[in-house]
């Protein structure tokens, strides 16, 4: 279940609160589930060029920038692949500079 219209302290409420599951701080009748900061999972995607779209890319490795991200992290059980997206860029074997991440909305 989705939290339509969510004010944006839910995480803060989680983060903060000393028993689970938590009240909500507008409302201390509503009770705030445990795992509701784990909705971001279902509803983002991350774009940013793969390994291959780089090797393709006309510059190559040299001509892309790094990102801090050990390899152990991403092959760690806890890492949200399955957010990540490739990003091609439509100007043929160029990069884009931007990184991306997009809220899916979804009404369930």
């Amino acid at each position: 279940m989705y939290n339509i219209g969510d004010d944006g302290l839910t995480e803060f409420v989680l983060r903060t609160a000393k028993t689970f599951p938590a009240r909500s701080r507008s409302d201390p009748k509503v009770l705030i589930q445990k795992n509701a900061g784990e909705e971001w999972k279902d509803r983002f995607n991350v774009y940013f060029p793969s390994e291959t779209t780089v090797k393709q890319s006309k510059g190559g490795p040299q001509g892309a920038g790094t990102i801090c991200l050990q390899s152990k992290w991403y092959e760690g059980p806890k890492f949200p692949r399955r957010v990540l997206r490739d990003c091609v860029s439509r100007r043929e074997g160029l990069l884009m500079h931007n990184k991306v991440c997009i809220h899916v909305s979804t009404l369930s």
